[in-house]
């Protein structure tokens, strides 16, 4: 799941309507934001029996990111995103995502950054009856991942 979303990838049809404020402080070496978002998800057709059970979404996240320039070409990131989504269907979950990162770019030329991360994310959630079985509890994922990323 992309950082910035609550929702994965579907193959039913549905109306979202997001809203997002966003705010960002500039302080000499330091850049600060802060973001709330909030999506709603309206069920317009379904492709299968599940996705008409699982019915509309809502969710709602906040993030602070946090950079600082250590030196001219090298930056850290610390980043710390807290949500919430729910569904109104017949399986009423109600997930929670916490995700933290920390993130080094370092400017390899004009238009070539290397960057390394470490992610953690922790899901936790509930389903209310009949299908407690199915798609609830608590998972954590760590990840690093090391790219280049090229300007054109």
């Amino acid at each position: 799941m992309p950082v910035g979303s609550l929702f994965g990838v579907t193959s039913s049809l549905y109306r979202t309507a997001l809203a997002t404020l966003t705010a960002v402080w500039t302080l000499g070496p330091d850049t600060i934001s802060a973001s709330f978002n909030r999506q709603d998800q309206t069920l317009v057709s379904a492709s299968n029996t599940i996705e008409l059970q699982s019915g509309n979404s809502l969710g709602s996240f906040g993030s602070l990111a946090w950079s600082h320039m250590l030196r001219p070409n090298l930056t850290g990131t610390a980043f710390l995103q807290y949500g919430t989504s729910s569904t109104s269907g017949v399986t009423s979950p109600t997930e929670r995502v916490f995700t933290v990162s920390s993130t080094l770019s370092y400017a390899l030329s004009p238009t070539l950054t290397g960057r390394i991360q470490y992610s953690f994310s922790q899901t936790s959630g509930q389903v209310s009856a009949p299908l407690t079985a199915a798609g609830f509890g608590t998972g954590s994922q760590s990840v690093i991942t090391v790219n280049l990323v090229k300007t054109f």
